[in-house]
């Protein structure tokens, strides 16, 4: 049972239970606006955070990205839209991707790893990587929710490149070296 109507090629997507709007995407892009049940749009939270969000459907396909993108990955909000992450991503072994990809549609779990990835200019950086899977009331996976941060300075905070802990594992060592 599909509990989005028009999740596909729509300008509109609804709920199918109740027809209710979850997120309309502009005729003028592919971004789609996020809405939120009390207060409207919250796309104004994403814009002002320090780290590059990105909302992808089901096939990890680009359907919205808060302004950092560009300062991180060199590529314009309009060249990322309707494209996947692979856009400046690859840069990892296709060991570490198949292990992501099961983590996040086989097993529905958050992955927090450190990556490498290029940055439009052909220079390479490190980055945090958080991303997890958002499902239905029927546990059927229908967006994923990714964030980008820069590591500037290895403090030794951060899991070693290529590794995936848990988030929960992540945050007790985390707040363990403090």
């Amino acid at each position: 049972m599909n509990l989005f109507k028009g999740a596909v090629g729509s300008p509109e997507i609804r709920c199918s239970g109740c027809g209710k709007l979850l997120a309309r995407r502009p005729n003028e892009t592919h971004s789609i606006q996020i809405k939120c049940l009390r207060c409207g749009v919250v796309n104004e939270i994403f814009e002002a955070m320090a780290d590059q969000v990105i909302i992808t459907d089901q096939d990890g396909m680009i359907l919205f990205v808060n302004d950092k993108v560009e300062k991180i990955t060199g590529f314009s909000k309009d060249e990322v839209l309707g494209k996947t992450p692979a856009l400046w991503g690859r840069q990892m072994s296709r060991e570490f991707y198949a292990e992501m990809w099961r983590l996040l549609r086989e097993e529905k779990e958050a992955i927090v790893a450190r990556v490498t990835n290029k940055h439009k200019s052909g220079s390479l950086y490190d980055a945090l990587l958080r991303i997890s899977p958002v499902a239905d009331s029927y546990g059927e996976i229908k967006f994923f929710v990714g964030m980008e941060s820069l590591i500037i300075n290895d403090d030794g905070q951060h899991p070693p490149k290529g590794s995936m802990p848990s988030p929960e594992k992540y945050e007790k060592s985390a707040n363990s070296e403090k």
